[in-house]
């Protein structure tokens, strides 16, 4: 089929533009309206009679336009998949149809574009597609961009048409045209994805779904359609299952509610039911089933969703039983329920009716209302029970009374009576619920309670502290011992108030006294409040005490049992301690500044002594005698040993007094740093340091610098000469702390000495096998335990030593910047 038609010069537009619309209804209707073939089919012949090297299709991605379907002359390069960037596409969109040409569109490009990035795509896009002359043609649906038709000649067409305005017009006609099958195509595949959707949710869904005919009579017809749920549930196949109607899949018995079922759908064409089906192995399966009539395709058919409540009716089979054991429980732990409707003043009760009042339930609640219920309180008892019950329904609130009750058998018994009245949605009180229970063992549990309180009296008479019971802004109970302390009588602290226990307290105290008595009074724990206080005694002594307040039931009310303990002696020790550590402290203080000093004073003569002993064996080394030139040399390693050991001295001195702050270290950098340092040393021994990823800590980052390096040195200087040395630091992290470690293949520490060389000037060996000032460690020891840590040593002679210090998370001391 030749797709080609020629503008000749004896033809009209109209002429020329009936044959291209006659052609594309043909192309439309040979390719059957699929989409592709046609568009293609269509560009194939625009191409061709308007002699175009390539005619595109680019559908819109949000964010650009991809080329899906073309058609190019022979020869020309494919844009079949090209995503042009939507910034290009809306330099293009400035009209509904535009011819571009390349000469004027790089002018453009330099004139009117700034975003040089927007530039070189406009450029790369014409280059790579090579294009000469661009005609653009956005296609749009509802103010909705669908994609754009592009036109392209190409510079290597050889044979270039002459675009007149008469064949702009044909062309934009013909562009309508195939915008509008565009537009069809585009709703056309909309309404298969929400078909394909459809069916997604229908064999997805955790429901059985199934459809099946409904015949002229009324009856249900065969199964036409079912879900992947009632394939896996009924365990049938499709084949099976469409040769299945509604009735013969439920169980027997419930054939004969077909009938209501079918009524139900021809008049209201809905019905929801619970009934049991079968699977295909005769399976029983209890659901529900919801079911709804209308019509597909001319034909009236029922669409049922049914679900599987097998659990569900277990669960109401469980809930039943559990109301049963309810109804037993409550018998069995001895309660009477009530229900009081308020408006009709009938009650319903149930429980241990029969057990507390002798009656059987029925009949209790035949004859018992609340006219009669008010006739069986106690004569006594009723006016208080029936005024609480008319405050507590006013209050629309808690009903609480103890009062005697009738017994079947003509005595009264003790019940305590709890309810509440239950508003509904006008605030108006419709119902009451409650609880009555027998507490004539609560009056007997009142005489022992008298007894034990007898008990308690003499208990308290001959305890050693004081004992008060505080009700109500009285003194409902004072023993001999709370007499003694406050120095006050006996029958006079029975008159005292709580105004007159503040009275008694110290006067630089009086204030934090009343804030502690509102909050001993505010207290309602059951635990115990505790407050320590000075007060001035009724004969003017100050002494010092302990109160306990602890919240109790005083004759059915709140009080105070509050006890005091005299600890003025106890006070007078601890001022004396305190004062004693301050001593301490002072003396330490003075000794750390003596150790400074006396170090820092003897520097400057030892410093003179080493001079001139040198200048000394300068002048008349080889002068003198062989044990002149000894003597001259013993005595300057001497005085450069003093040095070493004052300096020393001094480095320990100053920890603690001089410190930079605990801050956030990170402890990688301090081992690079130290390894730098003493790189000459580690050279010199052939050493390897190993270290892996170390934690950050909180300290002091000079001080915990000179840990490390004393750590390393010490691993370098006691290492074997006959084996490498290897020193491996690591570190692990608890919740509460880090733990570092240093440890080494070196000579080892025999274990009697493993705590004294943490001790200062401690050496294990002579300065002639192996040097230093015995210190280093002991300034480990010293700045670990100012950072609240702790070193140790692990160690076996010739087997090496492992070196620990902990470190809290985040310590403090004096002189931390965050303290």
């Amino acid at each position: 089929m030749k797709e080609k038609i020629i503008l000749k010069k004896t033809e009209n537009e109209r002429v020329f533009l009936e044959k291209i619309l006659n052609k594309l209804y043909k192309i439309s209707f040979i390719t059957k309206f699929d989409e592709r073939k046609t568009l293609e089919r269509i560009f194939k012949l625009i191409g061709k009679s308007f002699n175009f090297s390539r005619v595109s299709y680019n559908a819109y991605r949000e964010s650009y336009h991809e080329c899906i379907v073309e058609w190019k002359d022979k020869g020309i390069k494919s844009s079949l998949n090209y995503k042009l960037p939507d910034k290009i596409v809306k330099y293009f969109f400035n009209k509904s149809i535009k011819v571009f040409y390349i000469d004027k569109i790089t002018k453009n490009i330099s004139r009117k574009i700034k975003d040089k990035k927007t530039k070189n795509l406009i450029k790369d896009f014409l280059s790579e597609l090579d294009i000469d002359t661009l005609i653009f043609i956005p296609v749009n649906y509802k103010d909705k961009t669908l994609g754009s038709i592009t036109f392209d000649i190409c510079k290597s067409q050889k044979v270039k048409p002459l675009y007149t305005d008469a064949k702009k017009r044909i062309l934009l006609k013909t562009v309508k045209l195939l915008s509008n099958i565009i537009k069809f195509y585009d709703m056309q595949s909309k309404l298969k994805e929400n078909e394909r959707k459809y069916r997604e949710i229908f064999q997805n869904t955790n429901d059985i779904v199934l459809v099946n005919e409904i015949k002229k009579d009324g009856k249900a017809g065969y199964f036409i359609e079912a879900n992947k749920k009632a394939i896996e549930l009924l365990k049938y196949n499709k084949n099976e299952l469409f040769k299945k109607r509604p009735q013969d899949i439920v169980t027997p018995a419930f054939l004969v509610d077909f009938p209501r079922i079918g009524k139900a759908l021809a008049t209201k064409r809905h019905c929801i039911y619970e009934t049991e089906i079968l699977d295909k192995y005769g399976k029983n399966i209890k659901v529900e089933i919801n079911t709804r009539s209308f019509y597909l395709e001319n034909k009236k058919v029922a669409l049922s969703i049914i679900r599987d409540i097998t659990k569900r009716k277990e669960a109401e089979e469980l809930l039943k039983e559990y109301q049963r054991l309810h109804n037993i429980l409550i018998n069995q732990i001895g309660q009477i329920i009530y229900d009081y409707n308020v408006k009709t003043g009938k009650i319903l009760w149930a429980g241990a009716v029969d057990k507390i009042l002798g009656t059987h339930v029925e009949e209790f609640n035949k004859r018992v209302d609340i006219k009669k219920w008010e006739e069986m309180i106690h004569p006594d008892d009723r006016k208080r029970a029936v005024e609480l019950l008319e405050v507590a329904f006013k209050n629309r609130g808690k009903y609480v009374a103890e009062y005697r009750f009738l017994h079947k058998k003509g005595y009264y018994i003790y019940v305590e009576d709890e309810g509440i009245f239950l508003t509904d949605k006008n605030n108006k009180v419709y119902r009451m619920l409650g609880v009555m229970r027998n507490v004539d063992d609560k009056v007997k549990s009142q005489i022992l309670l008298k007894e034990s309180e007898e008990k308690f009296k003499t208990f308290s008479e001959q305890a050693s502290y004081g004992i008060l019971i505080n009700q109500d802004n009285k003194i409902k109970y004072a023993n001999k011992s709370i007499s003694d302390i406050l120095e006050v009588k006996l029958e006079d602290l029975y008159k005292f108030k709580n105004k007159d226990f503040i009275d008694m307290v110290h006067p630089d105290e009086k204030r934090m006294a009343m804030i502690y008595m509102g909050e001993a009074a505010e207290f309602k724990s059951d635990k115990i409040y505790n407050v320590q206080i000075r007060i001035v005694t009724g004969n003017g002594k100050i002494k010092y005490i302990d109160m306990n307040f602890k919240q109790i039931i005083c004759e059915g009310k709140k009080a105070n049992l509050i006890t005091v303990v005299d600890i003025t002696k106890q006070k007078e020790i601890e001022e004396k301690l305190k004062m004693i550590i301050k001593e301490l402290e002072r003396a330490n203080t003075e000794l750390e500044q003596f150790a400074y000093i006396a170090s820092h004073d003897l520097q400057e003569p030892l410093r003179m002594i080493s001079s001139y002993v040198q200048l000394l064996e300068r002048r008349y080394k080889n002068q003198l005698d062989k044990d002149a030139d000894d003597f001259i040399k013993y005595i300057v390693e001497g005085t450069n040993r003093m040095q070493q050991l004052i300096k020393a001295l001094l480095d320990y001195s100053r920890i603690g007094r001089i410190t930079g702050g605990f801050e956030l270290i990170n402890t990688i950098e301090i081992i690079k740093k130290v390894i730098a340092d003493i790189s000459y040393l580690i050279k010199e021994k052939n050493a390897q340091i190993i270290y892996d990823n170390l934690p950050e800590m909180w300290g002091d980052k000079v001080l915990i610098e000179q840990v490390f390096q004393n750590l390393i040195l010490n691993a370098l200087i006691f290492s074997k000469k006959e084996e490498p040395l290897v020193i491996v630091i690591s570190a692990r992290r608890s919740k509460n702390e880090i733990t570092f470690s240093v440890k080494d293949n070196g000579i080892g520490i025999s274990k009697e000495y493993l705590d004294k060389i943490f001790e200062l000037f401690k050496r294990l060996h002579t300065k002639d096998e192996y040097p230093g000032t015995g210190i280093g460690l002991a300034i480990c020891k010293k700045i670990i335990e100012l950072h609240n840590g702790k070193i140790w040593v692990e160690s076996e002679p010739a087997k090496g030593s492992t070196f620990y210090f902990n470190i809290p998370v985040k310590s403090k001391i004096k002189g931390d910047k965050n303290e």
